[in-house]
């Protein structure tokens, strides 16, 4: 702890010397790194063989080292600058103190005692009007110099923390606390119902530890109970921004104006972000920036509901698009609530896979097997850390979204009680619903009639049935609206034929031709009250 002629005494303007110093390796590291990307570009351009695909291995691996250490350098920027800032502020608040105290009743001494001043009259006529003036000085200067040296304290502490978080692991060093580096982590691949299982069986000050000094692992690992995931993913946050705008610093004067965009993109999607995140009960399970960026964002607990639904959207979802998909989900959760008042509903939106961006880029179902497989996870996680008594998880894919959920229906393993579809372009199959291993009474499909989902012409799917000819074909199999396939259909609004004049009451845009392919959130819509019903296990929809 901090006295207070240490307070007064000390200079942080040694800590912003060393916070520049360490802000000017990290760009150098930042555009050493920017420099091995691009010279590597352009060799790749005239080099081949198995010489040069060793050599663009290494030169990944170097630019990779390079960017960790700049991220690692700004972040000891940043952690030295707060820390000066807040002696700096604790400072001024004393010498302020002490400035302003009365001088004909106190004084205070070199270590920041407060004592009367000798000669004052402290008996005798008055004695009582001086001496409650200078125990009033003695409580308001104590008071801030006590309030001063408890932040510089509590900014000492984190800051000591912060920088060894921050440095080079060293083997033969254990973390603080004295217990072993993580070994125990689980590896990737490892069954969510595994890492639930070893989680709680840590005592809660290793799990703190592990989520303070790992978060990336934490965070984004299914299985981990999802407050944890949310502690974990908060403490990721700030410091990815703080990254993305130095990023962004950097770029000004190359020109590349693709990857500003990008990073413009995700900063929004951040700010959206941690505007949700200021609302209580919502939790963030996930995101990262890469490309088009990431994000699960839960509105309520899925540990603790009695229902979950998981909303996976398609074409052109993203970190900096998430604010929309937000509203969607939310829409379900009040519906869901109207549906059953006395049961608690979460709603994940899962932009956990990377969605193509365009519809030219949706012509493969890459994304969709790759999104597949980590929803199986992810679901496999909700199933480990819900409640005992298993909360009713649904499943609902929109447009390409629903391709991927039809990828992870056909493994077998998803772990959802219902599956929705809604606008899709087909689920993987040319079969029928038996091909989503799902109890066929338990997927849902709907489509409004001016979706233009209906009309993108059919392209060869891969299934696990032979075709059936009857049944309507479209971009990625049989439509699952059509009665061959074996879906229950339940009903939607034809929805806006666009272009059309823009309704100032809704959040849609009727001007655009696709207007009708995002409006089964729609309030009042048979499509959102039917979803809301499903979703706490009522049948009674409009067919």
């Amino acid at each position: 702890m901090p006295t207070y002629t240490d307070l007064v005494d000390v200079d942080p303007t040694a800590w912003l010397h060393q916070a520049r110093a360490w802000d000017g390796l990290a760009h150098d590291l930042a555009d050493r790194a920017d420099r091995l990307r691009a010279t590597g570009a352009r060799l790749a351009e005239t080099w081949g063989g198995a010489d040069a695909r060793a050599a663009t291995r290494r030169r990944d691996e170097l630019v990779g080292e390079l960017d960790a250490a700049a991220d690692r350098a700004a972040a000891v920027a940043a952690v030295l600058g707060r820390h000066a800032g807040t002696v700096m502020a604790a400072q001024q608040r004393v010498r302020e103190a002490v400035a302003g105290v009365n001088p004909v009743v106190a004084r205070v001494t070199d270590d920041g005692t407060v004592l009367p001043v000798l000669g004052s009259a402290l008996s005798g006529p008055g004695a009582v009007g001086l001496l409650d003036a200078y125990l009033r000085e003695a409580r308001r200067v104590s008071g801030v110099i006590a309030d001063a040296l408890d932040d510089a304290a509590r900014s000492d502490a984190e800051t000591v923390e912060a920088l060894h978080r921050l440095a080079p692991a060293d083997p033969d060093r254990p973390p603080p606390g004295g217990s072993l580096p993580p070994d125990g982590i689980p590896p990737d691949g490892t069954a969510p119902a595994a890492v639930t299982d070893w989680w709680r069986r840590l005592p809660a000050t290793e799990r703190d530890r592990l989520v303070s000094e790992h978060p990336d692992r934490i965070g984004e690992t299914d299985g981990i109970p999802t407050v944890d995931r949310d502690r974990a993913n908060r403490m990721r946050l700030d410091g990815e921004r703080i990254r993305l705008r130095r990023r962004r610093m950097r770029l000004d004067g190359i020109g590349d104006g693709v990857e500003r965009d990008r990073i413009d993109d995700a900063l929004d999607g951040i700010d959206v972000l941690e505007r949700r995140l200021a609302l209580p009960g919502t939790l963030l399970l996930g995101f990262d920036t890469d490309g088009d960026g990431r994000a699960v964002v839960a509105a309520g607990d899925p540990d603790r509901s009695d229902n979950v639904v998981t909303y996976v959207p398609g074409v052109g979802a993203g970190l900096g698009a998430v604010g929309i998909d937000l509203s969607r989900s939310d829409a379900v959760a009040g519906a869901a609530r109207a549906a059953d008042p006395g049961a608690d509903t979460a709603a994940v939106t899962w932009i956990g896979y990377r969605a193509p961006s365009s519809l030219p880029a949706a012509a493969g179902d890459r994304a969709a097997h790759d999104g597949g497989a980590a929803l199986v996870r992810f679901q496999d996680g909700l199933r480990a850390t819900g409640p005992d008594d298993r909360a009713r998880l649904t499943v609902l894919g929109h447009s390409y979204g629903s391709l991927v959920a039809g990828r992870a229906a056909a493994t077998g393993r998803l772990a959802a009680d219902d599956l929705v579809l809604v606008g899709s372009p087909g689920t993987g199959t040319r079969g029928d619903v038996t091909d989503l291993r799902m109890d066929p009474a338990q997927v849902w499909a709907t489509v409004a009639g001016n979706d233009p989902i209906n009309h993108i012409p059919g392209a060869p799917a891969a299934g696990t049935s032979d075709p059936f000819p009857q049944a309507r074909q479209l971009a990625y199999g049989t439509d699952p609206t059509d009665p061959a396939f074996g879906a229950e259909v339940f009903a939607s609004a034809p929805g806006t034929l666009g272009p059309a004049a823009d309704d100032p009451d809704t959040d849609d845009d009727e001007t655009s031709p696709t207007a009708a392919h995002g409006q089964y959130w729609d309030p009042g819509s048979p499509s959102l009250e039917a979803i809301g019903r499903i979703s706490v296990g009522r049948r009674d929809v409009q067919r």
